[in-house]
C-alpha cells in the first residue's frame, strides 16, 4: 500500500506541490530500475498554476496510466511534481518497453496529449531517496 507525502513552497513564479509515496514495506528499486519521467506541459492558469480543466485532464490522465502499470506489476508511481507550467511524473519500471507500451495504449483523450518521455536507469532509487530523505523522515 502506498500513502502520500505532501510538501508545497510558493516563489515570485508560483506554488511548487510535490507529491512523494510512502510505501508501507520497502519498494525495490532493483526490481524496478529504470526510471521513468513523464512531463505534462500545461497553460498556466492564476499564480501559474493549472487550470481546472488542466487539473482533470492530468487526473484523468494519472488515474488511467496507473490503474493499467500498477495492475499488471509494471511500474510504480513514487512522485509527481507540480510547478508552474508542467507537472512531472515519476515513476519506476520493471523495463522501459512494457511501460512505454501500456502508455502508447491508453484509450484515446480526443487530442494528443501534452507530455514528453524521458529516463534514467536508477536502481538504487537514488532520485527517490533524494526527496524521501528529508519529507518521509519529518512527516
Amino acid at each position: 500500500m502506498v500513502t502520500w507525502v505532501l510538501a508545497q513552497s510558493s516563489s515570485p513564479n508560483g506554488i511548487h506541490l510535490l507529491r512523494l509515496a510512502q510505501f508501507e514495506h520497502e519498494f525495490s528499486f532493483r526490481k524496478f530500475p529504470e526510471r521513468l519521467h513523464i512531463t505534462w506541459t500545461y497553460r498556466s492558469g492564476a499564480n501559474f498554476a493549472p487550470s481546472d480543466a488542466d487539473l482533470q485532464e492530468m487526473e484523468e490522465f494519472e488515474n488511467r496510466l496507473c490503474e493499467r502499470i500498477e495492475s499488471a506489476s509494471t511500474a510504480q508511481l513514487i512522485a509527481s511534481f507540480t510547478e508552474p507550467s508542467y507537472r512531472e511524473y515519476i515513476f519506476h519500471a520493471r523495463d522501459t518497453k512494457p511501460f512505454l507500451k501500456i502508455l502508447n495504449s491508453l484509450p484515446n483523450f480526443g487530442y494528443k496529449l501534452p507530455i514528453e518521455v524521458s529516463g534514467e536507469f536508477d536502481a538504487e532509487g537514488m532520485f527517490y531517496h533524494s526527496y524521501a530523505g528529508t519529507l518521509i523522515a519529518t512527516s
